[in-house]
């Protein structure tokens, strides 16, 4: 798929258009690298008119226009994540925080500086500040790109 293909998806999904994609290829990747950059559903340019009805239904309803193949892909995709030894750990890592903590840790993982994070929780930059060292002796991590990994493999943030 085409880089600019690509900005495309994301630029409609950003402002809020369900994107269906009809595409020549046919191979699962290219399907699901459309879906990843926004995409609610693909379709090949060869699919019947009743399933292109279908999937432009799903979109008027605001639900996915997903196919049997793509959903089969995205479950298998998501419990092989799931399962995978570092997301386990991960978890098991981030359940020993608390509620607040949990907060700064998903906060480091989305980028944001001790200030933004301290901006979205209602609270002073030293309070992130002091979160964020009760974070780092509990979990056993360097610093903020350690956790920021451990916060992603966890599943507190979305991929993109």
């Amino acid at each position: 798929m085409a880089r600019s293909t690509t900005a495309v998806i994301e630029h409609l999904s950003a402002i809020g258009i369900a994107v269906l994609t009809l595409t020549l290829e046919t191979d699962d990747a290219a399907h699901m690298a459309m879906l990843a950059a926004g995409a609610r559903g693909t379709r090949p340019k060869s699919a019947d008119s009743d399933a292109l009805i279908d999937a432009v239904r799903r979109l008027a309803a605001e639900r996915p226009a997903l196919s049997d193949r793509q959903v089969e892909l995205l479950v298998d995709d998501w419990v092989h994540r799931r399962r995978h030894p570092d997301a386990v750990r991960a978890r098991r890592a981030i359940r020993s925080l608390t509620t607040r903590e949990r907060e700064v840790v998903r906060g480091v993982s989305r980028g944001l500086t001790n200030s933004e994070i301290a901006a979205e929780l209602h609270c002073a930059p030293t309070t992130v500040k002091a979160h964020l060292a009760s974070i780092f002796a509990r979990l056993a991590v360097a610093n903020r790109v350690q956790l920021a990994v451990l916060g992603f493999h966890a599943g507190m943030v979305d991929e993109r």
